[in-house]
């Protein structure tokens, strides 16, 4: 359509975006085996560590609760988890080569 212009394309960066996006940069079972939680089941802390630079930690409930938060910025995290009943819960996992989540089982 001749005379139509396209809007400028945002260039602000959310990480809100990246934690629900449909894609990672990586394969995504390639993703997931670069991110380990150790030990799991957990009892009092679980160390987050990836090959890939760590940026966000996120533990939600089954239910999708939101329950902790942490930006990171290293290979690995040491989460305490004295604080969590028992139960099993969700760690999404960001990293600079994408995102994902895996189940987590605290004692």
């Amino acid at each position: 359509m001749a005379g139509m212009s396209l809007p400028a394309p945002q260039k602000t960066f959310s990480p809100q975006l990246l934690q629900h996006a449909p894609y990672s940069f990586l394969g995504e079972s390639e993703l997931s085996r670069s991110v380990t939680l150790l030990p799991n089941p957990a009892n009092g802390e679980v160390t987050v560590s990836s090959a890939s630079l760590l940026q966000h930690i996120e533990i939600r409930s089954t239910k999708g609760t939101l329950l902790y938060s942490e930006h990171a910025s290293s290979h690995m995290a040491t989460i305490d988890l004295e604080w969590l009943p028992a139960g099993t819960y969700i760690v999404t996992v960001q990293t600079m080569d994408g995102t994902t989540s895996k189940k987590l089982v605290v004692k």
